[in-house]
């Protein structure tokens, strides 16, 4: 199940001087939206979010609004779908991809077809689907996503993780994932193979060989591909169940060196030093600081990293770090890749095809009909109910 930590996540509202204050909440975990609403100046969306769990286990499933006092106790409940602050974000068509996509990922599967096992993370479950005839996993990672803010990063990295080629060291990509909306198939996610087990920030054992690994798939994806992950980490590092392999997975950071979100201050030789030193030490507090404030010197200039009595190495610090520094002098020696398309193998994808502008009739200030468009990048349910448009419903029980 998702952890508490991530459960939640306000998403917009509006405050009035003296009040009311009106939060709109996205519990992740049903994926839903529920506003809540005090009759005073109430700006901290932490204390709001306190009072919204105190009651969320009591609604029903079509509560879309509630009302509380200012020491967070229920006086009102709205099933309103007018009351509906639920952003719709826009899909875009399955054609538009289908005619970018690589040979071997021009298919999907349908969001029906597939069956929640369990919920990873916001926006991220484990699903079954059932058996292909190519022999394909029947377990899965379903990453998706049900606002705005994640339109364009997730066709960003279902583009690039589609685009990589076969690598014993990253999770495999699976298949794109629509659904049917109004008359049209539109992406909605994708899949990647699941990998058991657990990542290496659960794990106590760290090995020679995974680093060895870590340092090989960050030099393809770097200087091969031209990518830069920008988030390596212990939670982004799996084992192999069929071979004692380590696999990178999570690509939503990342990004073509010399374009776009990619920044020297997330550079993947930076981030995985930051890395080894943790999965040794379990110290991660020179990460607990911005990214850009963050500095791999830090600990490459500490004569000693005392590793913990938990973790288990197949041998001695010295040889991890000596392993590890081996690299780093040849990644800043080596003559750097500044733009992805110096990469020998570089890897590149479409932009996210534009939305059709909406267009509705309201009337104007003295009662005529006129014609008003909107962009189509996102919407609210209430006004999609409202205008009659069709969307998706992602709701679920708790």
């Amino acid at each position: 199940m998702i952890p508490d930590k991530w459960k939640w996540s306000v998403i917009g509202g509006s405050l009035m001087p003296n009040g009311p204050s009106n939060w709109w909440i996205v519990d992740w975990d049903q994926r839903r939206t529920v506003a809540i609403t005090t009759a005073g100046e109430q700006e901290d969306e932490d204390t709001m979010k306190e009072f919204l769990i105190r009651h969320i286990h009591t609604l029903s499933p079509d509560a879309r609004e509630v009302s509380v006092s200012a020491t967070g106790d229920l006086l009102s409940i709205s099933n309103d779908v007018e009351r509906d602050y639920t952003n719709i974000p826009y899909y875009p068509p399955f054609q538009a991809l289908l005619a970018t996509a690589p040979p071997n990922h021009n298919y999907s599967i349908s969001r029906s077809d597939m069956r929640e096992k369990d919920r990873l993370g916001p926006m991220v479950d484990l699903v079954s689907r059932p058996a292909f005839g190519d022999g394909s996993p029947k377990l899965l990672v379903f990453k998706y996503y049900l606002h705005e803010q994640f339109t364009e990063a997730r066709w960003a990295e279902m583009n690039l993780w589609m685009r990589l080629p076969a690598n014993r060291h990253i999770v495999p990509f699976d298949r794109v994932v629509s659904d049917r909306l109004g008359d049209e198939d539109v992406v909605v996610g994708f899949t990647t193979k699941f990998i058991p087990g657990g990542t290496l920030e659960d794990r106590k054992q760290f090995k020679l060989s995974w680093l060895r690994h870590l340092l090989s798939v960050v030099d393809d994806l770097n200087l091969k591909y031209g990518i830069v992950h920008q988030d390596i980490a212990p939670r982004n590092l799996l084992v192999g169940c069929d071979a004692d392999d380590l696999l990178l997975f999570d690509f939503n950071y990342s990004a073509c060196i010399g374009e776009g979100d990619a920044g020297p201050a997330r550079n993947d030789v930076k981030g995985t030093i930051f890395t080894v030193y943790e999965l040794i030490t379990r110290d991660d507090s020179f990460r607990q600081k911005p990214f850009w404030e963050q500095n791999s010197v830090d600990v490459e200039s500490m004569k000693e990293w005392a590793k913990h009595p938990d973790v288990e190495l197949d041998n001695p610090v010295s040889m991890f770090r000596q392993t590890l520094d081996s690299w780093v002098k040849k990644r800043r020696e080596v003559q750097q890749v500044t733009h992805y398309r110096e990469a020998p193998e570089h890897i590149d994808w479409p932009k996210i095809p534009e939305p059709p502008v909406r267009r509705y009739t309201a009337k104007d200030g003295q009662g005529s009909e006129i014609v008003r468009t909107v962009p189509g990048w996102s919407t609210q349910v209430c006004f999609a109910h409202k205008m009659g448009w069709p969307y998706l419903t992602w709701q679920r029980p708790r």
